[in-house]
């Protein structure tokens, strides 16, 4: 009897602890869900992690999940430095924000950005899209300059594991690489999730790579020159199973011109050219040739 009463007084005890501390419900106009969203932000820098995203999150609309392809999770991350930095830079929104229809638009003294809000469901929500778009054009391009860095880099990453998936297949299957029309379903138990099979810079597509046919099932040790033997690469064929030759390689290149490529030995590197590269294509530069000899087009030997 005692051990429930006890228990009773500590769930009650609880709740009563999550009512004083629960946050108070944000008025339902532009300048107060302004003003939440910027406290939230002063009092959680946008590193702080979980705790930031509880209480801003609901504040938002035009998060990378919902908008896919339209909004780049590095602009979010922007939209979120830089509204925090104005603000523990003293920046204020003016109290009276533009309203148009189901659009606010609340301006920070001193500028350079402005907040612009949303009505969703009756609710008025930052727009993170839409504000990224309001921010001055050097700090957009900025971001999507370091997006598409960020894209190629992951994209490399990607195919760098698909390579050691297919490696730690083959341990296990008599040194044979997987079967190029089954290969993702082969390579999929040795992969950690299956995001790598998906390029972060064409996020319409499901499956953003495809192997080699040329290197179906081969055993790894009778493959010649592995180091230039283009295992894995990037296509737009989409398929879960994607597999083909130079044919299928994406055109154009989806990283400033130009494709990332894993090969048979496991390493990955980034080419810009058409197709698969060449073994020519990728020797590195050899040393610098020696200066002339005097005499022979360089300069005259010293004076005696």
């Amino acid at each position: 009897m005692l051990s429930r009463f006890l228990l009773v007084l500590c769930l009650t005890f609880l709740t009563l602890s999550t009512c004083v501390h629960a946050q108070p419900p944000v008025a339902n106009d532009p300048q107060a869900v302004a003003q939440a969203f910027l406290k939230a932000l002063l009092a959680n820098p946008p590193e702080g992690g979980d705790r930031i995203m509880q209480e801003v999150v609901p504040l938002l609309v035009g998060l990378p999940e919902e908008h896919g392809p339209g909004l780049r999770p590095k602009q979010f991350e922007v939209v979120m430095m830089i509204t925090w930095l104005q603000t523990i830079c003293g920046a204020q929104a003016l109290p009276q924000p533009a309203l148009e229809g189901d659009h606010a638009t609340v301006f920070f003294q001193p500028p350079p950005m402005p907040l612009v809000l949303i009505q969703v469901g009756g609710k008025w929500k930052v727009d993170v899209a839409a504000t990224f778009k309001a921010m001055p054009e050097g700090v957009r391009k900025f971001a999507e300059s370091e997006q598409r860095k960020a894209e190629q880099a992951a994209c490399l990453d990607n195919l760098k594991q698909i390579a050691l998936a297919a490696a730690m297949f083959a341990a296990d299957h008599g040194n044979a690489l997987p079967d190029a029309d089954k290969w993702v379903d082969e390579l999929a138990p040795y992969a950690k999730n299956e995001q790598i099979f998906r390029c972060p810079a064409a996020p319409n597509l499901e499956y953003g790579y495809a192997m080699s046919r040329a290197l179906s099932g081969q055993w790894q040790d009778r493959i010649l020159q592995p180091a230039v033997q283009v295992a894995f690469f990037e296509t737009d064929l989409g398929t879960r199973n994607a597999a083909g030759g130079a044919e299928a390689v994406c055109k154009p290149g989806r990283h400033n011109g130009g494709n990332n490529f894993a090969f048979a030995d496991g390493h990955a590197l980034w080419w810009r050219g058409e197709g698969f590269p060449q073994p020519r294509d990728l020797q590195p530069p050899g040393p610098p040739p020696p200066p002339p000899a005097p005499g022979a087009g360089g300069p005259p030997p010293p004076a005696e």
